[in-house]
């Protein structure tokens, strides 16, 4: 199944940035990572512990494991996006950290590409948790909103062991191999990460906050 991707409109967008938003307080916002990634194209920023940030930036070769510290080196590519599971203290976490972006108290040269949602358990979430999910990405603090399903076998494979894609990967086959292959709800965030960075370069990004 193919990830999911949300997109606010571009006066909703445009709006947000300079809008009557309150900064989170001094201990609340993330630091700022000043140590060199390996090569890559979007620092992937974990919202919380536990996001999922290494697991992505494991699968998905062009995306770096900035933990859970805004990308602080003008000399790497601008571009991030956020990580966040799926659940009551993901949701708080990931509202906090785009209003330190939307309030310019991140990194000045960081592009936000938007916010990759983390399933926090099988299953349906609660009625409660999907209404907080839909006040979250219908809040125009993101462009792009990615989802991601549970895998049982992300949670029992060391990160070492995982397979990995660049932003194009093949087509995936009817049934697949975890063991061997990305599944394709990641390897689509994969391909729409590096899709928002090619439209912020070539200008045609409206929608960037």
């Amino acid at each position: 199944m193919a990830a999911s991707v949300e997109t606010v409109s571009a006066h909703n967008a445009g709006a947000i940035r300079g809008a009557s938003i309150l900064p989170p307080s001094a201990s609340e916002m993330l630091g700022r990572r000043t140590t060199r990634l390996p090569a890559h194209l979007v620092a992937a920023v974990g919202c919380h512990g536990g996001a999922g940030v290494s697991t992505l930036a494991a699968q998905l070769e062009h995306v770096g494991d900035s933990g859970q510290l805004w990308p602080g080196r003008a000399d790497e590519p601008p571009f991030a996006v956020l990580v966040a599971r799926e659940s009551a203290r993901g949701l708080a976490a990931a509202s906090l950290a785009a209003r330190q972006y939307a309030t310019n108290n991140a990194p000045a040269h960081v592009q936000l590409l938007g916010l990759v949602l983390v399933a926090g358990r099988k299953g349906k979430p609660t009625a409660r948790l999907r209404r907080d999910r839909e006040l979250l990405v219908g809040s125009g603090l993101f462009a792009h909103v990615w989802h991601v399903a549970w895998h049982d076998f992300l949670v029992d494979t060391p990160l070492n062991e995982l397979p990995s894609t660049g932003p194009d990967p093949a087509p995936a086959a009817r049934r697949t191999d975890p063991r061997t292959v990305v599944a394709p709800d990641i390897a689509a965030v994969g391909q729409g990460l590096r899709d928002a960075a090619v439209a912020v370069m070539s200008g045609d990004a409206g929608t960037t906050p």
